[in-house]
């Protein structure tokens, strides 16, 4: 039960969801490099 729920989950996530993940990690970096730029590490 708890098995067809996870590869259902999991098939949704990868259809559904892939590119916007993927522009969400996109974003997510170029947020986390211009707030290090900006600090000057």
């Amino acid at each position: 039960m708890l098995r067809e729920e996870f590869q259902k989950f999991n098939s949704t996530l990868i259809n559904a969801d892939y590119k916007d993940l993927w522009l969400l990690v996109a974003e997510f970096n170029d947020i986390t490099i211009a707030v290090l730029s900006n600090c000057q590490l």
